[in-house]
């Protein structure tokens, strides 16, 4: 099921592309990779649980789908949304991005290179059981992939909660690559670092923008937003808590009761201030949302 899901979605998207007005942002290119991953990742795992490939091939499915899929789309769609949710100046301008330019066939060449290093560190991974070089990899290919597409170097007005939980979710992501260079054993603690630290708190994130963004409440983006920073605050706890379990044998299973815990009290509270929003209509000055589209549409 999960095969043909993803079957429709490409077929719906191909149908989509032919009627474009112009090309997707040059990151894009691993959004097709993290896709690409998560089909192929699955039909490899099946076919290798049915015994019809190696064990080896069987772990790299599971690898591609499990992390690359989810990775990939997230490094693919963020350098295009992060920067504009940090409110970052544009790398190259708008008109470059969506068309064949130089600037944009250079940044979907490196985006290419980039997403095939680290698509081939999971077959080091798998295949070779060189775990450690493809943690090496995987963390030069993030670093390189943020200074150039992601510029969150250049961060303006810090203490804005939206730009600072977006930050630390990049650095959970990066953190996450790189933890098995420092505890090749506790692998399984780097991708909770991944998960609870880079998707879950990405998702909180990029949520919480667009739910204010379609309420009329853009401006509290530029405030301290309390609510997201208690929902940041408790899942850093979470993240640390849950990476730190697994040094502590006597005492894991509290520690990972305490980590779930946070991770479901800042679920709740994202639900109880933020989610309700999503029933406020983005109005305008003549109070509806028929006249935004308006507006929009005159401009």
């Amino acid at each position: 099921m999960f095969v043909a899901l993803l079957l429709l979605f490409g077929v719906m998207l191909i149908r989509r592309v032919k009627r474009r007005a112009g090309l997707p942002p040059p990151g894009f290119v691993f959004v097709a990779l993290g896709y690409l991953s998560g089909l192929a990742g699955t039909v490899l795992w099946l076919c290798g649980v049915n015994g019809w490939l190696p064990g080896s091939v069987m772990l790299l499915g599971g690898l591609w789908l499990n992390q690359a899929f989810a990775l990939l789309l997230i490094l693919g769609v963020g350098s295009f949304l992060i920067p504009r949710f940090l409110g970052l100046p544009d790398v190259i301008p708008m008109a470059d991005e969506r068309t064949a330019s130089p600037a944009w066939r250079r940044r979907a060449l490196f985006s290419l290179v980039l997403g095939a290093l680290f698509l081939g560190s999971y077959w080091l991974e798998a295949g070779y059981a060189m775990g450690t070089q493809a943690a090496v990899l995987r963390g030069c290919v993030a670093i390189a992939y943020f200074a150039v597409m992601v510029p969150i170097h250049r961060t303006p007005e810090p203490g804005k909660t939206v730009p600072l939980a977006m930050n630390l979710s990049l650095a959970a992501l990066v953190a996450g690559l790189v933890f098995p260079l420092f505890w090749p054993s506790q692998r399984v603690a780097g991708l909770h670092i991944i998960f609870i630290g880079g998707f879950s708190l990405v998702t909180f994130t990029v949520a919480t923008r667009v739910v204010l963004g379609h309420s009329g409440n853009e401006h509290l983006f530029r405030s301290p937003l309390p609510s997201l920073r208690t929902v940041t605050l408790f899942i850093v706890a979470s993240v640390i808590l849950r990476a730190v379990a697994d040094f502590f044998v006597e005492s894991r299973a509290g520690l990972l009761n305490w980590a779930s815990s946070l991770w479901m009290f800042a679920a709740l509270a994202w639900s109880i201030f933020i989610l309700p929003k999503v029933r406020t209509p983005d109005s305008t000055e003549d109070g509806t949302c028929k006249g935004r589209r308006e507006s929009l549409n005159a401009a």
